[in-house]
């Protein structure tokens, strides 16, 4: 978990494919995006804006990515409505959608080093702002 409020949380998916890939979501339960309210909608804009702004100021994004998957027919897997957001660097070493593909691994993200833990505070900080 990386940020919640009453209407959404952030987080980093269990095998995320870049650092900045992290995953949106209402705290309501919903299984698809056109079963989202207004509102809920809203929530999840905002918390986009705020997390693309906290990366603009710790690293050099060049843009993002809205990724969602809804019915399992077309690869849902988990039934809660969520974005996945791919937030884009100067100093990516592959595409996400390359690793999607297969054409590169996943990076290595060992969720249990210092960088790791650095990365994840200073964006969790960034974010309580």
């Amino acid at each position: 978990m990386i940020y919640t409020d009453d209407a959404v949380m952030i987080l980093y998916p269990r095998k995320p494919l870049i650092f900045g890939h992290v995953l949106v979501l209402p705290v309501w339960h919903v299984e698809f995006f056109h079963e989202l309210e207004d509102r809920e909608i809203v929530a999840m804009k905002n918390s986009v804006a705020h997390l693309v702004e906290a990366f603009e100021k710790s690293l050099d994004l060049k843009g993002y990515n809205i990724f969602s998957n809804n019915g399992v027919q077309v690869g849902q897997s988990v039934p809660h409505v969520h974005w996945h957001i791919f937030l884009r660097s100067l100093d990516e070493i592959h595409s996400p959608y390359d690793i999607l593909n297969g054409k590169y691994p996943r990076e290595n993200l060992d969720f249990l080093s210092d960088e790791w833990n650095k990365r994840k505070s200073k964006l969790a900080l960034l974010l309580s702002k």
